[in-house]
């Protein structure tokens, strides 16, 4: 999905997981561990 990247933060939120990779992006998850955004 994304190629040469690798996760630099993960982070626990009330709606799910927040994870952020290297190039600043940030992706959510919901606790079902679905992409919301």
């Amino acid at each position: 999905m994304y190629p040469g990247a690798f996760i630099t933060d993960i982070g626990y939120k009330g709606f799910g997981y927040e994870i952020e990779i290297n190039d600043n992006l940030e992706l959510y998850f919901d606790g079902s561990g679905r992409l919301i955004g």
